[in-house]
């Protein structure tokens, strides 16, 4: 009985950070980002980025906003596109982020209007860690102050 609640306890203590069915991520990044329209502008900084990823509905939640996703092999991959018809603006972006064991990150994006008055792309690269709700939570008021 011992032995049965040792292998247990391995093999949760071995998994990605797992609460309520979620997984959670925290990023530390580098972005490099260039504005081309209208005002030249590019430059770098650090950027920390907190995500709950529902594994069994395949869906990545930032501190926003939430992205159906493919997951293979550890690594979730994560594609959007959009047109936001407000600012006539067409945006995409896309993502890989290993999680099982979390790790590597890079990530893609660019934002462009119709009319070519706005231009926008940025690399981001950085490693992820295991976090939790808590934590994610904490960062969710953050933004939000």
């Amino acid at each position: 009985m011992k032995l049965t609640a040792l292998i247990g306890a391995l093999l949760l203590s071995a998994s990605p950070a797992l609460a309520d069915d979620f997984l959670y991520l925290k990023c530390d990044t580098k972005i490099k980002y260039n504005m081309t329209a209208p005002f030249p502008n590019e430059g770098e900084e650090d950027l920390i980025l907190y995500y709950q990823v529902d594994l069994k509905n395949k869906i990545l939640t930032d501190i926003d906003k939430s992205y159906e996703v493919k997951i293979e092999n550890g690594v979730i991959f994560q594609i959007d596109e959009n047109y936001d018809e407000e600012l006539m603006v067409t945006e995409s972006m896309q993502s890989e982020i290993s999680y099982d064991p979390p790790g590597r990150f890079v990530a893609s994006g660019s934002a462009t209007s119709v009319d070519g008055s706005f231009e926008y792309t940025a690399e981001l690269e950085g490693r992820c860690e295991a976090s939790n709700k808590s934590e994610y939570e904490a960062a969710q008021e953050d933004d939000f102050e």
